[in-house]
């Protein structure tokens, strides 16, 4: 075999190993994309749903705030804004739930809860508020009643606890699901802060407890003498669901809703904070493997560019560097023939 012939073939067996590698890194690139960004798409367009509702919400405040200027001030319960009918109602609500007559308190994912405790409530598509937890990224529209519906379109207070009106004496239980509102609900730490924004002020609160209780337990979303407290509940351990998990947050002061941002999309898909949530204790399982999948994917996305950097352009920027300093080499040897 000749020397021409010789370099064709391993001319040939380099392009096949190029292609070879570049169906594998093409292979590597699509599965991190899957396992890290598919997730992240799933929240936003989550998101996009809640934010709906919020535009809605917003409007019905503005609506109001302008009905109260037409009035010459607040207005009182006999001048029949849903502003004001609506705080009524949640006022005699809450002393219906302190003397153990509002009804009963069902898990949302276990006999099933509705919304016919908030019946008459007058609020248009049954939302009171907003939910901020910035150790969740979440920042959804909160209703009244955990029902199926309700739970499809953010977080749920549900029927029998207590109306978010910064009252003592009261327990605000608000349901969410584990696969997506409260995916992350056993990250929260202690003083972590939420905020729930309603028609009528914004209300901030601290993580004090946690704990995993049986479905039925519902004494422990209770109301609890001259403590104001909120309590976000979900499905445990992910994936499993055979109990609930709480996080019990209690009044704190207002100027810390300042620490309370609302969703951040950057965020969705930051490797940083994939890592960080991986190295978090975790008590579900399958929630620690999809986070260490989510490291995996972020990892073979960065891997791939850098592969083809090293791959191709590092030697093409070799090539030519070799070739200028070959050329600055023979001008050398020119001219030094030339002063000869």
């Amino acid at each position: 075999m000749g020397a021409n012939a010789r370099r064709g073939a391993v001319a040939g067996v380099n392009a096949r190993r190029g292609a070879v590698r570049v169906i594998v890194g093409s292979l590597m690139f699509l599965i991190g994309a899957l396992i890290f960004i598919l997730p992240g798409l799933t929240t936003l367009q989550s998101q996009e749903r809640y934010d709906r509702e919020l535009t809605r919400f917003y409007a019905d405040v503005s609506s109001d705030a302008d009905a109260s200027s037409a009035t010459g001030g607040t207005p009182t319960a006999d001048e029949g804004t849903s502003f004001d009918a609506a705080y009524q109602f949640l006022l005699a609500y809450n002393e219906r739930v302190v003397a153990g007559t509002a009804g009963a308190v069902n898990d949302p994912w276990g006999i099933g809860s509705d919304e016919d405790a908030f019946r008459g409530v007058g609020l248009d598509n049954a939302v009171v508020g907003v939910l901020r937890v910035p150790r969740l990224n979440a920042e959804v529209p909160l209703l009244l009643g955990a029902s199926n519906d309700h739970l499809a379109r953010g977080a749920c207070i549900i029927s029998g606890t207590s109306a978010p009106l910064g009252q003592d004496s009261s327990n605000v239980a608000i349901a969410g699901h584990r696969g997506d509102i409260f995916r992350d609900i056993e990250d929260i730490q202690l003083g972590d802060v939420l905020t729930i924004e309603t028609r009528w002020g914004i209300l901030a609160y601290r993580a004090v407890e946690f704990r995993a209780i049986a479905p039925n337990d519902t004494a422990a979303v209770g109301v609890q003498p001259h403590r104001d407290l909120v309590t976000l509940l979900s499905c445990h351990p992910y994936g499993i669901s055979n109990q609930r998990y709480l996080a019990i947050f209690e009044r704190s002061h207002v100027d810390e809703v300042m620490m309370s941002p609302g969703f951040n999309a950057l965020d969705t898909f930051s490797p940083i904070t994939a890592l960080s949530k991986a190295l978090m204790h975790c008590d579900s399982p399958q929630l620690y493997v999809e986070r260490w999948l989510r490291v995996v994917g972020s990892v073979l996305l960065m891997l791939v560019p850098l592969g083809f950097f090293l791959h191709l352009v590092l030697p093409m920027l070799q090539r030519r560097g070799a070739f200028r300093g070959r050329g600055r080499h023979m001008g050398n040897r020119s001219y030094g023939r030339g002063r000869d």
